[in-house]
């Protein structure tokens, strides 16, 4: 059976196919239009945006590029998985900056991840980045820069300062008066969990009761996301698609809407 179409459809398909081949034999050509992750989940609304460029809004499934600027509305969350496994759940009101991100699977020299919270409050766990090279990883702050050595935490930034939370591995904070060292572990009274920083010219703090600023936290995944893994979230129906697969489903929609 021969298949009708037109020829607007039919030199759609070509330009997508056409961009789809030369992006699989020239990645590095494409490497600013090429996802660095996804989002999982959204609830409410959630916009990202490219410096000097109009925001675009963000659904599940949507694609989540290096240099983003991210911003959750009021009462909206949601959750993006990276292509290094990594998992960011983002709290509303909050503003987050993908400053810079590189990942190459096997391991890479130039493996970096470096975020922001300008505002807000994010859940992650992370991925194979700073597992390689713990040194690759930041998350900066206005009041204290954020070290890893493969874990899982919350931070949340206000007009307090920085709150910190601990649920496993470890993380170090440190600014230009002090640094600290939040440990989970199985003695609380040789581990600490929480800890705040009013501002980068005071130390940062271990406390020994959890911050009120993480009483109400959104979901995460109880596993970073590795490429391929169905995942879906408060709202969503069906597995998301993942990064690995982003393109690849963007043809198989596209071919459903042009001949299902």
């Amino acid at each position: 059976m021969m298949l009708s179409i037109s020829v607007r459809q039919f030199s759609f398909l070509l330009v997508a196919l056409f961009t789809m081949t030369v992006l699989s034999y020239s990645p590095h050509v494409f490497a600013a239009n090429t996802p660095i992750g996804q989002m999982i989940w959204v609830k409410g609304a959630i916009k990202a945006a490219q410096p000097g460029s109009a925001p675009r809004d963000l659904q599940r499934r949507s694609a989540i590029f290096e240099h983003d600027i991210i911003e959750t509305g009021s009462g909206s969350t949601g959750e993006m998985a990276f292509t290094d496994t990594s998992v960011v759940t983002l709290r509303e009101g909050t503003e987050f900056k993908i400053d810079q991100y590189h990942y190459q699977p096997g391991g890479g020299s130039s493996d970096k991840s470096v975020m922001s919270v300008i505002k807000g409050g994010l859940r992650t766990i992370t991925g194979v980045i700073p597992k390689e090279n713990p040194d690759s990883y930041q998350l900066k702050t206005p009041v204290a820069t954020i070290g890893v050595r493969g874990t899982q935490y919350s931070a949340y930034v206000s007009q307090r300062g920085l709150a910190l939370k601990i649920d496993r591995g470890a993380i170090l904070a440190t600014n230009g008066a002090g640094q600290i060292e939040l440990t989970k572990c199985n003695d609380p009274k040789k581990c600490k969990l929480y800890g705040v920083v009013s501002s980068y010219d005071s130390a940062p703090q271990t406390v020994d009761k959890m911050p009120i600023e993480f009483e109400n936290e959104p979901p995460i995944s109880d596993a970073p996301a590795g490429l391929g893994s169905p995942m879906m979230g408060p709202g969503g129906s069906g597995p998301s698609k993942t990064v690995s697969s982003f393109c690849v489903g963007l043809l198989k929609d596209l071919y459903s809407r042009m001949f299902g």
